[in-house]
């Protein structure tokens, strides 16, 4: 919620849900639309099955697990079939006449893209904090606006843009799927 926060430019008001107690009791933003609570149920060990549905059920790390795909991606392609876990909601709780909140994914550019340019605007004065020597940075919509970043810096030493590539891959979550920086 830190980063809602920082994009309100003030804290996220939490509320209490049913799940959980004590330090581990699970919060949502008080502002929420829509709140799914429930749980990934476990599995025994080896487990294989099919839902009700026909859909291919198993065992993956002590939970249950459901075969889903192949989806068309945000990045123009359809991706492999692949063992998600279940989430068996218990309770839902909404806003009168809530809205739900989606975008479309397609080919880019789609509507993820104008999120990239918002987000190359929010992106510079954080970097600028832990980075001074950044100028500018640009996620293109042609990377997703996350795979591919492109930073403008005052080079001051040699390896000065390699130091910069590796604390930007550890500075925020973010750019965990950031593959390439140039």
């Amino acid at each position: 919620y830190q980063f809602a926060g920082l994009l309100r430019g003030s804290r996220t008001e939490l509320v209490d849900t049913t799940v959980g107690e004590g330090a581990l009791k699970l919060q949502v933003p008080a502002s929420a639309e829509i709140v799914l609570e429930g749980h990934i149920p476990p599995a025994p060990p080896g487990y294989e099955g099919r839902s009700e549905h026909g859909v291919a059920l198993a065992e993956r790390g002590g939970y249950l697990h459901a075969l889903e795909g192949p989806f068309g991606d945000h990045t123009g392609y359809y991706n492999e079939q692949d063992w998600f876990p279940v989430f068996e909601v218990a309770r839902m709780t909404q806003r009168r006449d809530a809205i739900y909140h989606s975008t479309y994914t397609g080919k880019p550019p789609d509507e993820p893209a104008v999120l990239g340019v918002a987000l190359n605007e929010v992106f510079v004065p954080i970097l600028q904090k832990q980075f001074p020597e950044v100028q500018d940075f640009y996620l293109p919509p042609e990377g997703c606006s996350y795979r591919l970043a492109v930073v403008s810096i005052r080079k001051a030493y040699p390896g000065h843009a390699k130091r910069l590539m590796f604390g930007l891959w550890s500075y925020l979550r973010q750019f965990m799927y950031t593959k390439f920086i140039v």
